[in-house]
C-alpha cells in the first residue's frame, strides 16, 4: 500500500526545481500543510479501523464477561431460593406427616373409646335383658301362684 502522507519536504524541493523560489514553495508548501493536515491517511484510516475493532471486541469480551457473571450470579440466587423453596416445602410435608399421624393416633383413640363405650351399652343391654327375663319370670311364677290360688278358691266355693 502506498503512502498518502504529504511529503513537505520533497513537495518544496519539487517547487523551487519547477522555478518557485524557496520562500514561496516554502509557504505554498506550509498551507498546503495545513490545509491537508486534518484529512485522514489511508494508512491512518486503517490503523484507526483496526483501533477501534480492538477496542469493540475487548467491549464484547467485556460485556460478555459480565453478563456471564450476572447470569451465574442470578442462577445461584435462583439455585438458592430453590434449596430453601425445597426446605420449606419438606418442613411442610414433615408437619403434615406429623399432624396426620396424630390425627390418626387421636382418631384409632376414639375408635377404642367408641368400641368400648358400644361394648359397655351392649353389657347394659344384655343385663337389662336378663332383668326383664328374671321380672318375667317372677311374674310369671306370681301369676300361677295367683290363678292356683284363686282355682283352689274357686274350687272351694263350688263345693259349700
Amino acid at each position: 500500500m502506498a503512502s498518502t502522507e504529504f511529503d513537505t519536504l520533497a513537495a518544496a524541493g519539487d517547487l523551487q526545481a519547477a522555478g518557485v523560489q524557496a520562500a514561496h514553495a516554502e509557504a505554498i508548501v506550509s498551507a498546503v500543510s495545513k490545509a491537508t493536515g486534518r484529512l485522514v491517511s489511508e494508512n491512518r484510516f486503517e490503523t484507526a479501523i483496526t483501533e477501534l475493532r480492538h477496542d469493540m471486541d475487548a467491549g464484547l469480551v467485556r460485556q460478555a464477561a459480565a453478563l456471564e457473571a450476572g447470569l451465574a450470579r442470578q442462577a445461584a440466587a435462583l439455585e438458592t431460593a430453590l434449596a430453601k423453596q425445597t426446605a420449606a416445602l419438606a418442613e411442610l410435608r414433615r408437619d403434615m406427616e406429623v399432624g396426620f399421624a396424630g390425627q390418626a393416633t387421636a382418631l384409632a383413640e376414639l375408635r377404642l373409646e367408641m368400641k368400648a363405650g358400644l361394648a359397655e351399652q351392649a353389657a347394659a343391654f344384655a343385663q337389662a335383658n336378663a332383668d326383664i327375663y328374671r321380672y318375667l319370670w317372677v311374674l310369671g311364677g306370681s301369676l300361677v301362684a295367683v290363678l292356683s290360688s284363686l282355682y283352689m278358691l274357686a274350687e272351694t266355693w263350688s263345693r259349700l
